[in-house]
């Protein structure tokens, strides 16, 4: 942005640059890159969203997506404090973060895009054990025994 000042005989000052100083990115503390969360039964699960703000005023903004693109964000908030707690289901996600001033409009460059999943929890476990109970003979004594069947 270039500007000039008119004074009030109409005489212009000499062309000056404008810079106009960006926030800083903010940093993801949380979730770490590549960490995954556990679901029971498809529900959503909490994921506490952790940001280290680079100064003390200001908004964050947060984007979560299910592609890398971020071309349609699920999530797209404006806080002002550096935690969210949000409930996911399970599948892939991608978190980027931004800085905006508060009165200026001025924002930050996005944060570097952090991977994050929620993965259904597996249950091997279907159901009680059917037990047979058996009798062993041997040509001396005789045994009961008891076992799982699969």
């Amino acid at each position: 942005i270039y500007y000039r000042v008119k004074d009030g005989k109409g005489n212009f000052s000499p062309t000056r640059r404008l810079t106009l100083d960006r926030p800083d990115i903010p940093e993801i503390l949380a979730p770490k890159a590549n960490e995954e969360f556990e679901s029971d039964n498809q529900d959503a699960v909490p994921v506490i969203v952790t940001l280290r703000p680079p100064q003390v005023d200001g908004r964050l903004r947060l984007q979560v997506a299910t592609e890398p693109s971020f071309a349609d964000p699920g999530l797209d908030l404006v806080v002002t404090v550096p935690q969210v707690n949000h409930k996911f289901p399970p599948g892939n996600y991608f978190l980027r973060a931004r800085s905006q001033f508060e009165n200026d409009g001025v924002d930050s460059d996005w944060s570097a895009s952090v991977p994050f999943a929620v993965r259904e929890r597996i249950n091997f476990w279907a159901g009680p054990a059917r037990t047979r109970s058996m009798e062993m003979t041997g040509p001396t004594r005789s045994m009961g025994v008891s076992g799982r069947i699969p």
